[in-house]
Formats: structure tokens, sequence, C-alpha cells
């Protein structure tokens, strides 16, 4: 699976993936040749930066070639290179934002991981709390704006606000049916 930044230009990542695959004989075996089969999904972020500036197919092989066991770089890297939070009330009035791991297991066997790159048109808020924890900066970037009340209330924002994407992946180890995979993934989206 290939998480990446770079709006639809970032889908190249994928190609360098599935050459790294296809060269080591990995992926869905036909009569004809291994096939790897590599899923993908990006965010925007071209508004950071210079947007010419897109991961291309040598970025996925190279990722692939630093790929290891141990923990997974969070923050600035990768997909988050080049996310940002907070984005309602432009960029300006936003943060950064980025990729971060989380796995839990669950004492017999079972495995739950998920990675998300955070590149929202809202706050991050701590669910444990219901703190803001990044997001819109108030005027003077000492605080937080409530953008959950700025949606109740309507209050009318004049920047662009469908140029932002969270992408993410959930994975276990346990068995599913198709069924219940549908409903892990909802639960998946419900979270965000």
């Amino acid at each position: 699976v290939v998480l990446s930044g770079g709006s639809a230009f970032g889908l190249d990542s994928a190609t360098g993936v599935v050459r790294y695959l296809r060269e080591r004989n990995i992926g869905y075996q036909t009569r004809a040749t291994n096939v790897p089969i590599v899923p993908a999904a990006i965010l925007y972020d071209l508004g950071l930066g210079d947007s010419m500036i897109t991961p291309d197919a040598d970025a996925g092989y190279a990722a692939c070639e630093s790929a290891n066991q141990g923990p997974t770089d969070e923050g600035n890297v990768g997909a988050g290179a080049g996310a940002t939070v907070g984005k309602i009330l432009g960029l300006g009035r936003a943060m950064k934002g980025g990729l971060g791991t989380s796995s839990f297991e669950t004492g017999n066997g079972i495995v739950v991981g998920a990675i998300v790159a955070v590149n929202c048109v809202g706050n991050v808020v701590d669910p444990a709390t219901g703190q803001i924890i990044a997001g819109v900066r108030n005027l003077d970037g000492n605080g937080f704006v409530d953008t959950r009340q700025m949606v109740r209330l309507q209050i009318n924002t004049s920047q662009a606000v469908a140029e932002n994407t969270t992408i993410g992946l959930v994975a276990t180890n346990a068995n599913f049916t198709k069924t219940e995979m549908t409903k892990v993934a909802q639960m998946a989206q419900d979270a965000l």
C-alpha cells in the first residue's frame, strides 16, 4: 500500500513500488507472470512549498529500499511531509500536519495497527480529553480556534476548504469475512 503526498501526481510513486516488487517476483501469480497489486492513496499538499516537486516512481522505489521492520518514522516525513492541519481560515493560520502511527496487541496474538497522514481542514483533537492539540491558530498565535464551533455557527470561511485530504491505513492479522472487514473500514472512517 502506498500513501503519498503530491496530489494526483504522487500516484506515480506506486509505479516505483510495482517495479521494486516485480524485480523480486512478489505479487499475484498469474499464468503469465507475477503481478504486484499496489493500492495507493494520495493527499493534496500542493499549497505548501513548490507544487512542481512531487513524489515520483523513483521516490516509491527508494521508499521500498529503505523500508524495514523497525519503528516507522513519524511527523513531517513520507506522505506527511507536506501535510497541514487547520486550513479552514487559510494556510496563514494553519499548522504542519504529518504522519502518525499506532498499534495495539490484544493479548491473544491479534495486532491492530494504523498509519495516518493527517492533512485536514479542521483541528486535531485528543480523543481522551477533547482538547485541541493542533489546527487553526487564533489571531495572536497562542491558542486555537474551535473549528467545530465555526461549522455549527456556519461562520463564512472564504478560503477553499476542498483542498485537504487525510489518508490512512488500518491493518490487522485477524481473519475477517468481507462483511466484517467492511464494518472495520466503516469504524476507521468514523474515527477520522
